[in-house]
């Protein structure tokens, strides 16, 4: 059976998130798919080249305001927050296959490696935060246009508070390998909207 790229880019990314970068070596890779050095350099030239394409599949993508949320179409800051955590509970699922046997702390450490590592990705990830606040600040300035919380609500904060939220909660329950609880999460951010809602 011929092995795909993604085949190999998935697997490397299981090895990077339990050993780190320097942990893995070329010969691990093909160990965990099952390739010979020559069948990997046809979908690879090197090892920062696999690492590269494990970032952006696994890191940047995964994350990316554009590719999670282009679907929604809320109309109230309620709904929002149900099409938000709908849409968090398929990322976490999908993550949920990647890791195991790694661990949710693993990853998040690929995480924090990677922007030490790779300057440029820095830039992405900032990127991709600015997005998600942006996305929460226009909900709920639409939400206190039409009366759903306080005209006179801290926009920027609750935006921050609500972004913060999601983020927190996954890196606490990472330190536990529990990975982000979206029931949890829809409770936390639930209760944080029973505190504005009119």
């Amino acid at each position: 059976m011929k092995t795909s790229k993604e085949e190999i880019v998935q697997a490397a990314t299981k090895l990077f998130i339990r050993k780190g970068y320097h942990g893995v070596n070329l010969t691990d890779i093909e160990g965990a798919v099952g390739i010979t050095r020559g069948g990997l350099f046809y979908h690879i030239d090197s090892k920062e080249h696999i690492y590269k394409e494990s970032l952006n599949r696994y890191l940047i993508l995964v994350d990316e305001i554009e590719a999670k949320f282009n679907a929604l179409t809320a109309e109230s800051l309620t709904s929002f927050i149900d099409q938000y955590i709908s849409l968090l509970d398929k990322t976490a699922t999908n993550l949920g296959k990647l890791l195991e046997p790694a661990s949710y702390f693993g990853y998040f450490s690929f995480f924090l490696l990677a922007a030490d590592e790779q300057p440029e990705l820095v830039k992405k990830f900032d990127k991709i935060n600015a997005d998600q606040i942006k996305l929460w600040n226009n909900i709920i300035a639409k939400a206190a246009e039409n009366g759903e919380i306080a005209k006179d609500a801290d926009v920027e904060s609750l935006a921050l508070l609500f972004r913060n939220a999601t983020f927190g909660m996954f890196y606490n329950n990472s330190v536990n390998s529990k990975g982000l609880q979206t029931k949890q999460l829809k409770k936390t951010i639930g209760a944080l909207y029973d505190l504005i809602k009119k």
